[in-house]
């Protein structure tokens, strides 16, 4: 039969009857007197009334921690600021009861608190993120700051080596697996684009205030399409930077209308995504480009219109592309097109079958010369291309004169249908040289005078062959001649350049004393130095630097102006190998980026994020570039 239910009463009855019948056991033991068990229960009651108490150091190690005595808890000041901080359900929000580092340490590495902080900081204003920048790399956040100074140096490598932005997770990824500790934190390629051009912009920034700091500079242009079909023009400053002229990339634009007018907007756009239009027209002294019409057009080209403004332009056509026109004179020689015609020949026949390189190597080991590759001369009009293709087939191996045996007998006993024999094309060659050589001399002469200063109606072109009295190795020898020497092609200087050079601070008067006194100083004194070393010396050094400064402003002047158009067409190769059909969708921002790293940024090694990095915490807002990311999951469609 079961046993009836107890009720309540009964069961804390006999409770209470148990407490007691062993309490009153306990104390019947021999041994434990009634003062040991006061002792052992107030021990108990001190260990549950110990607690956890903050700690002011703490302080130290975490500038966020705040302490509010009241309410006896703890707050992160970026979080309880932030709104969006709120979803991350953070205790450190509204106050946090756990006196541990532990949990500091936690909040500290959290993903929304390195956000919040992050946002707190682009609201302030630029003196307060200066010094807010200069307290945390002092304190904790200094392995914040590292950790994004080791993202940027992995960026910048991806945009120096010319990689694409999907291999910036990896590289992070074995950085981690080979010990280095950071977060996931802008660990994917869209926030590579972004760190890239965060870079790029920090660069252009000090290309621009060098042009700022420097009182004359020179415009190059030239435009090339790229893989997709699009036009763009490369914009280049050249400046003179310590004494040395300097030429690097200011921008690269898109070209909406290949006209003149289009090609000058480019120009301009380039000048205002510097957000400095008036250092256009304040400081520009020369123009170079090659010889379209389009550049110089007698009525409405480029250098017309850029005169328009700036009457003391000195526009100059590229050298290299001048000597393309010559080689189009020479080919209208029937033995220059022939020459033409038996060096592209060699070239596909070595470029297109290896076999043929082979047997052409076998013969040339057989006669123990040395032999160099063919190089391209057709689909190109860069005279370079040609002297090197003349050159690598012409010139005899190094130590042996013309008589020798050299490339071309190599070449000779390979392709029979060449020659008859190797000394008959020696002969040939010499005697077929006559023919086009008065064509080419004329051309030059043509194309040149405005160079040598020829061209009567041409007053830029005097101006620049009076620019030649600063080279001191031409100064006369005799003291009588040297007083007198170039002081007439100053004063031509000055009147022409009057303009600008009051614009920038020169004393136009000051200018022939000076240069009559300076020509003394440099043939007494300086004789034996290079035209570089020269100058250099005499515009960075005092006190020539200070006693000279009206006279050295034409130095200046000459020492901006280009010659050739070569940086950009070293910035079109450097676009060809970055903008492949593989990679035929990059922006025009991102490509201008990615080119001036990878041309004119410094050595891996020598690359110091620390500037890019402020910049990219003092940016409140992030620039949005066109540029979608690479799919995580790419599923093949069969």
């Amino acid at each position: 039969m079961a046993e009836p239910k107890r009720g309540i009463l009964a069961f804390f009855s006999s409770t209470i009857a148990s407490r007691s019948t062993t309490n009153s056991a306990k104390s019947n033991e021999p041994g434990l007197s009634d003062e040991a068990e006061l002792n052992s229960s107030s021990t108990v009651v001190a260990k549950r009334a110990q607690k956890r108490l903050f700690q002011e150091s703490w302080k130290e190690s975490f500038s966020w921690l705040l302490y509010d005595n009241d309410a006896n808890v703890m707050k992160c000041k970026y979080c309880s600021a932030d709104d969006g901080a709120a979803k991350s359900g953070s205790s450190f929000i509204h106050g946090c009861f756990q006196f541990k580092k532990e949990s500091l340490r936690k909040h500290n590495d959290s993903n929304a608190h390195k956000i919040a902080m992050e946002h707190c900081l682009s609201k302030r204003k630029p003196k307060q993120i200066v010094s807010s920048f200069q307290k945390q790399s002092q304190k904790s956040d200094e392995k914040t700051i590292n950790e994004l100074k080791i993202k940027f140096n992995t960026a910048y490598a991806i945009a120096k080596e010319e990689l694409p932005f999907t291999k910036f997770r990896a590289l992070l990824q074995i950085q981690r697996k080979n010990g280095l500790e950071m977060n996931e934190m802008y660990e994917n390629d869209v926030k590579c684009a972004e760190i890239i051009h965060c870079i790029s912009s920090t660069l252009k920034d000090e290309l621009v205030n060098h042009l700022r700091d420097s009182e004359y500079f020179s415009v190059l242009i030239d435009a090339a399409t790229d893989s997709s079909n699009k036009e763009n023009e490369a914009v280049v400053v050249r400046y003179v930077s310590e004494g040395i002229p300097e030429t690097k990339v200011l921008g690269l634009i898109e070209l909406q209308h290949a006209d003149a007018e289009g090609t000058l907007e480019a120009i301009k756009k380039a000048f205002l995504s510097a957000d400095d239009e008036m250092l256009f027209r304040n400081h520009l002294v020369g123009f170079c480009s090659d010889g379209a019409s389009v550049n110089f057009g007698m009525k409405s080209g480029v250098a017309k219109r850029l005169t328009d403004d700036c009457p003391w332009l000195i526009p100059i056509w590229c050298l290299p592309h001048r000597k393309s026109e010559v080689m189009d004179m020479l080919k209208k020689s029937d033995m220059g097109a022939k020459v033409i015609d038996v060096l592209h020949l060699i070239y596909k026949t070595y470029h297109y079958s290896p076999k043929s390189k082979r047997e052409l190597q076998t013969l040339a080991d057989n006669l123990q010369v040395r032999i160099k590759t063919p190089s391209r001369v057709k689909g190109t009009r860069w005279s370079p291309h040609t002297e090197k293709a003349l050159k690598n087939l012409l010139l005899p191996p190094q130590g042996k004169t013309n008589q020798d045996v050299g490339q071309y007998c190599i070449v000779h006993q390979h392709m029979e249908h060449l020659a008859e024999s190797s000394a008959k094309c020696r002969n040939q060659r010499r005697n077929c040289v006559t023919e086009p050589l008065s064509l080419v001399i004329d051309g030059m002469k043509k194309r040149y005078k405005s160079i040598v200063g020829e061209d009567d109606h041409d007053e830029p072109s005097k101006i620049v062959k009076a620019l030649k009295v600063f080279h001191h190795d031409s100064w006369p020898e005799n003291d009588l001649d040297l007083a007198v020497y170039g002081n007439e092609a100053v004063t031509s200087l000055v009147a022409w350049f009057e303009d600008i050079l009051l614009r920038n601070g020169c004393k136009t008067p000051a200018v022939l004393p000076e240069w009559k006194l300076m020509k003394v100083l440099v043939k007494g004194e300086f004789s034996d130095k290079t035209f570089t070393s020269l100058w250099r010396l005499f515009l960075t050094k005092e006190p020539y630097s200070d006693t000279y400064q009206n006279v050295l402003m034409l130095v200046k002047i000459m020492l901006c102006l280009p010659v050739s158009s070569a940086q950009c067409e070293r910035t079109f190769s450097t676009m060809n190998r970055i903008k492949t059909d593989v990679r035929s969708s990059l922006n025009i921002t991102t490509l201008e980026d990615l080119i001036r790293i990878s041309g004119e940024g410094p050595d891996i090694l020598d690359f110091d994020p620390k500037s890019a990095v402020q910049k990219w915490l003092s940016t409140s807002r992030k620039v949005k570039l066109n540029y979608v990311g690479w799919p995580e999951n790419c599923e093949d469609d069969d």
